[in-house]
């Protein structure tokens, strides 16, 4: 057996195989005789099947999977041997006009395409300012989530039309065509929110003399402030791609009102709210909204610091990719079998970013010998499932919860290599954070909020 090598492009590898009848021969008789004592066929006894039918019968697929063995052993080994650092696994290149023949032996050249992961330097982290955003808590904040929390166990009650500002409006919008009618097709969804989310203040007069069944038309933009989160995900419940197409005139058709009665402020609203006997005071109530609001904060804060140096690291950090070969690779691993020529441009690109944060966090995981244990990956779990199901905060009432989810969610292989490259990434921004130079700025709630 013979190993070369040659070049196709920088960072770009052909290994050729050159396989002799002495490599594989022996093997794959071998590999028959074994095969001969455990087949059955008619007019034998178990075991007892000539060699010579066996290998006439079963010989090209034993000496197929031989061949294949031994590619895969060698070409491990010669990359192994020679320090190469790829990509993923070698490519085979296509083989024209090769027969397997166990009863002919012959020569068998195989080859197989590597991509090599380049070396290069990190951009240095500490010589850059960072803005570390941060947003003091004020008592306009703290009575705001006090009105929320009296209207969310207060009671409802049917209304003719709207009143003022708390009152919920249960509405439908439909997306109208050029015409003004209801566009067949277009965008449409049945919600409820609160009149004051209503900006334009024409449209809001107009509506507080509308009744259940009535409806007007409004740009639902205009009308909403141009908050476009609001508008998407919570009025619409659409995506941004069809948002960005849809027409913004719609119909706003009424299906009721309600008034909502407002909880008292008192021990029976502290112990819904917070569970029995965890608030006894509205000082006390207000003491804890605050510590929600600045953790809640800094975690936001904490989260931006990271999407920054993240966006650094990669702007800054210059690294060379063999793109045919990974190119090629994207095609051979596509689990829906696209074309080479099917990956678009912004795919490709955002593939060589990921790789390029990979190769970062790696190198950077080497030179600050970071290591992860059982602990930090329980502790990537519980992050994830307080940002998913709890928006990002969770009191200790919630604890028991998010620790049997946790044992839930640790149960698959999969995910725990998942989680366990999340607990990387926050050991690699955790470490990070305490190098860089940071220049904390504070912002009202409104550019804290709005700014991203």
């Amino acid at each position: 057996m013979n190993i070369t090598s040659e070049n196709i492009a920088p960072l770009h590898l052909r290994l050729n195989v050159n396989l002799t009848p002495d490599d594989y021969l022996a093997k794959v008789d071998s590999g028959i005789k074994e095969l001969s004592k455990k087949i059955a066929m008619p007019g034998f006894r178990p075991g007892k099947v000539p060699v010579s039918l066996s290998r006439k019968m079963y010989g090209n697929q034993v000496l197929a999977d031989e061949l294949d063995k031994i590619l895969n052993e060698s070409v491990t080994t010669y990359i192994k041997e020679h320090n190469l650092e790829i990509f993923g696994q070698p490519l085979p290149s296509r083989t024209e006009n090769m027969v397997i023949d166990i009863a002919n032996p012959s020569e068998y050249n195989f080859g197989f395409e590597v991509g090599l992961v380049p070396s290069f330097e990190i951009a240095a982290l500490d010589t850059h300012s960072f803005e570390k955003e941060a947003c003091l808590v004020t008592d306009d904040m703290i009575n705001e989530e006090i009105d929320k929390i009296t209207m969310r166990y207060g009671k409802e009650e049917d209304i003719e039309k709207p009143e003022g500002d708390d009152n919920i409006i249960l509405a439908e919008f439909d997306e109208l065509d050029e015409q003004g009618a209801v566009k067949e097709g277009g965008v449409s969804n049945r919600t409820s929110f609160l009149l004051r989310v209503v900006k334009d203040e024409s449209v809001k007069q107009e509506m507080l003399n509308l009744k259940k069944d009535d409806s007007i038309q409004i740009d639902i933009n205009k009308t909403f402030g141009h908050d476009h989160n609001l508008i998407v995900h919570n009025l619409l419940n659409t995506d941004h791609a069809r948002a960005d197409v849809m027409s913004p005139m719609f119909r706003l058709l009424i299906h009721g009102v309600k008034r909502v009665l407002r909880a008292e402020l008192n021990q029976d609203l502290f112990d819904k709210a917070y569970g029995a006997s965890q608030i006894d005071s509205e000082d006390s109530l207000r003491a804890r909204l605050r510590a929600q609001l600045e953790k809640e904060f800094n975690r936001v804060g904490a989260v931006r610091l990271e999407n920054a140096i993240h966006k650094y690291l990669i702007d800054n950090t210059s690294i060379d990719f063999p793109e045919v070969f990974l190119k090629k690779w994207v095609q051979a691993n596509n689990a829906e079998g696209k074309q080479q020529d099917e990956v678009s441009d912004e795919e490709f690109r955002m593939i060589i970013e990921r790789l390029k944060w990979d190769l970062i966090v790696n190198k950077l995981t080497k030179e600050w010998n970071l290591q992860v244990n059982i602990e930090d990956i329980r502790q990537a779990v519980k992050n994830e499932i307080i940002s998913r199901y709890f928006g990002g905060s969770a009191d200790d009432s919630m604890n028991e919860l998010v620790e049997r989810l946790a044992d839930s969610m640790l149960k698959e292989e999969k995910s725990i290599r998942r989680y366990t490259e999340m607990a990387l990434y926050d050991k690699v921004f955790s470490h990070a954070t305490s190098l860089i130079n940071t220049n904390e700025v504070v912002k009202s709630y409104h550019d804290f909020v709005h700014q991203h």
